[in-house]
This record gives C-alpha cells, sequence and structure tokens, in this order.
C-alpha cells in the first residue's frame, strides 16, 4: 500500500495461529511500532518494508530528510523469539538492533536490504561470535548504492562501521561455515562470480 494506517485491531485480532505477516508501504503511521507489540510471540516469519525497496538517490535523501521518520522496531522483534525468517528494508530499525537479533535463536534467514544500518562487527558476530545465531544458514545484504547525483555513477556506500574490508571479512567467515551469502554486498566486495550472467551491480550504467 502507499500508506498503511492504524493497524490495531486488526493486529488484535491475531492469534497463536498467525504464522507470516508481509507489510510494504511507502509511509507508515507512527503507530506502527504499537502494533507490532500485539504480534503473536508464535510468528515466524516476518517481512517489513518501509519505503519502495530500491535503491536511489532520491530514497537516499528522502531517508536522511523525513520530518517524521518511522520508530524503530527494535522492540517489536525482542518479543518474536520465534522468527526463523527476517526480512527488513528501508530505516525501520536502529543500529542497536543487533543486540536484538542475539535473542532470535531459530532463525535461519536474515535479510538486510537498503537502508538498513549495517555493522559489519556485529553481522560477523551472529555468524561466530558472541551473537552467534547457530541456525542461521543465509544472509542477505543490500548496500546501499545509491546513485551519485552530480554524475549518476553508483558506486557502494561504505562507512565507518560496514566497510569494504568488514564485507571480506563476514563473506570469508560465511564461506567458511558453509552459510550462504546473498545481495549485492557480494558484488561490492568483488566476492561474486562475474561469469554467471548476473546482473553486477559494480557494472550497472550511470544514471542519466
Amino acid at each position: 500500500m502507499q500508506r498503511i494506517g492504524d493497524l490495531g485491531t486488526l493486529f488484535r485480532s491475531f492469534n497463536a495461529s498467525l504464522r507470516s505477516i508481509h507489510l510494504e508501504s511507502t509511509c507508515y503511521y507512527s503507530t506502527l511500532v504499537d502494533n507490532l507489540l500485539l504480534l503473536p510471540r508464535t510468528l515466524q516469519s516476518l517481512f517489513l518494508q518501509y519505503g519502495s525497496g530500491h535503491c536511489s538517490a532520491q530514497l537516499a535523501k528522502a531517508s536522511l530528510s523525513i520530518e517524521n521518520p518511522l520508530p524503530p522496531i527494535d522492540e517489536a522483534l525482542y518479543r518474536l523469539t520465534n522468527l526463523s525468517s527476517l526480512i527488513l528494508i528501508g530505516p525501520v530499525v536502529s543500529s542497536e538492533v543487533y543486540r536484538t537479533f542475539s535473542r532470535l535463536q531459530k532463525l535461519t534467514f536474515l535479510a538486510l536490504d537498503h537502508h538498513v544500518p549495517l555493522d559489519g562487527v556485529e553481522i560477523l558476530s551472529l555468524v561466530s561470535g558472541p551473537r552467534l545465531l547457530p541456525l542461521l544458514n543465509r544472509i542477505h545484504v543490500n548496500i546501499c548504492h545509491c546513485p551519485d547525483e552530480k554524475n549518476g555513477i553508483r558506486r557502494p556506500r561504505w562507512t565507518e562501521k560496514f566497510s569494504l574490508t568488514h564485507a571480506n571479512k563476514c563473506l570469508r567467515k560465511m564461506g567458511s561455515k558453509g552459510i550462504e551469502a546473498e545481495g549485492n554486498w557480494k558484488c561490492a566486495a568483488r566476492f561474486c562470480d562475474r561469469g554467471d550472467g548476473h546482473d553486477c551491480s559494480m557494472s550497472l550504467p550511470p544514471i542519466v
């Protein structure tokens, strides 16, 4: 939907038989966090997308200039310890959410898509470290490749907390543990197979 309003009545009707919920919207009301706190703890799959789901200069600019951004949903995730699949797209969580992830001991698939705060040290700890998720076998990460506003060239937007070095360490460790890596971070870190015919994010033409 373009805009999702308060879902409290609907969410209060859910019971322990609910297994999966999928929400996509370009705009949410701030009560979404309160609504998510009503979800049954038995939930196994959560897909939450805030924004267009694509990486663009316009989206990056918008995500930085939202007057009333969506409050982070970290607290709602803290309760959902039965999740096996978690897909987050857009600025929906805070940088502190990795402490919450460590509670999701049944998680097998984690997707951190465009404009979710990335932290290389924390992602590595989910694979092999203090926040280890023992059942995690697939991680999808999309690093922002928003085009430069001046010339339209796409480059990975590495940060202090998620640099090329961080990505390389995570991908090497995942490979050694048999954890499948998905997403454009493989291309950004040159871990992708350039001969398999995929649309490599590092080879996309400039935006005109």
